[in-house]
C-alpha cells in the first residue's frame, strides 16, 4: 500500500482518479451528445424548411440502404428540365442545411408515373459540403423529437404529432415487422412477386381519425432498389386497427394497383 501522505504519490493517485472520471465524461458526452442517425420525424424540421422558401415535395423518406441512411425527396411534378435541375439542387441545399442528424445520401427525385421519364440528382456528404459548404454546427447532434413511446401490435412507436389527427413515426408497429407483410406484398403485386426480403420501413405515420371516420390507421413505407436510380420503386402498407375484413392494403409501385387483405388472411399468411 503506497504512502498516500506523499505529495507526490497523493498527486498520482488524485491525477488518476481525475483523469478516469475526466475519460467518463468524455464518453459519456460522446454517446449522449455526439452525432447519431437521421430519423424520420426529423422531416417535420425539413418541411418547415421547405415551406418558409415557398418549397414542396411529394413524398419523403430516411431510410437505411446497405448500411448507408438515405434521405429521399420527391419532388412535384411539372417544371421543365431546366427549372427542375434548380429545384434538385435546391432541395438538396435545404436538406444539408436543415434536416437534423447524420446522414450519407440526399436524394432529390421525381416519382414514377409523373409526366416525362423518371429524374434525379443525389449526393453524398462529401459532395454536398463541396457544393454547400460546411454544415451547420450542431446539426448532427440534435436531440430526436419524438414521444418515445415504443410501438405494439397495432401502432407504431417514437411518434410526434405533426397535425390534429396525424403523426409521424421512428418506428413501426409489430404488425410491419412481421413475415407475413413481405408474402402479402408478394401476392399483391405482380412486378414484385421475386422480391427476396423487405428493407426496413422508410416511411410511418399514423392517423387517430382516418379521413374522418374515427378510424385509427398506421401507414408504412418500403423503398426497394437503388436509391441512386430515378424513380424509386415505393411499397406503401396500409393497416386498418379495427376493421378485420379491410386489415392490410397494399398499394403497389408504379402499377395504381391496391390490394386489400383480411385480418385472416394476415393470420394465415406464411413467412
Amino acid at each position: 500500500m503506497p504512502d498516500t501522505s506523499s505529495p507526490k504519490v497523493g498527486w498520482l493517485v488524485t491525477g488518476g482518479v481525475a483523469g478516469l472520471v475526466l475519460l467518463l465524461v468524455a464518453v459519456f458526452l460522446a454517446i449522449g451528445y455526439g452525432p447519431r442517425e437521421t430519423r424520420y420525424t426529423d422531416l417535420l424540421t425539413l418541411a418547415e424548411a421547405f415551406d418558409r422558401q415557398g418549397q414542396r415535395f411529394q413524398g419523403a423518406y430516411v431510410y437505411d440502404h446497405e448500411g448507408d441512411t438515405v434521405v429521399l425527396i420527391e419532388l412535384e411534378p411539372g417544371d421543365p428540365s431546366d427549372a427542375l435541375e434548380e429545384r434538385f439542387g435546391e432541395a438538396l441545399r435545404l436538406v444539408w442545411e436543415h434536416m437534423p442528424g447524420r446522414f450519407d445520401l440526399a436524394v432529390a427525385t421525381t416519382r414514377p408515373g409523373d409526366p416525362g421519364e423518371p429524374r434525379n440528382r443525389y449526393m453524398d456528404r462529401a459532395a454536398l459540403r463541396a457544393e454547400f459548404g460546411p454544415r451547420p454546427s450542431g446539426l448532427d447532434r440534435v436531440p430526436v423529437a419524438h414521444d418515445r413511446s415504443w410501438p405494439t401490435r397495432e401502432r407504431p412507436g417514437e411518434c410526434l404529432r405533426v397535425q390534429d389527427s396525424l403523426h409521424i413515426c421512428n418506428r413501426p408497429s409489430v404488425v410491419f415487422d412481421s413475415p407475413q407483410i413481405l408474402t402479402l406484398v408478394r401476392r399483391s403485386c405482380p412486378s414484385i412477386r421475386d422480391l427476396e426480403s423487405l428493407p426496413e420501413t422508410a416511411a410511418v405515420a399514423w392517423e387517430e381519425d382516418w379521413a374522418e371516420e374515427g378510424v385509427m390507421r398506421t401507414q408504412g413505407a418500403f423503398v426497394l432498389g437503388d436509391p441512386r436510380e430515378p424513380g424509386p420503386a415505393v411499397v406503401w402498407v396500409h393497416h386498418s386497427h379495427e376493421d378485420p375484413d379491410a386489415y392490410l392494403e397494399v398499394e403497389c409501385p408504379g402499377e395504381g394497383r391496391r390490394v386489400v387483405h383480411s385480418r385472416d388472411e394476415y393470420e394465415r399468411a406464411e413467412g
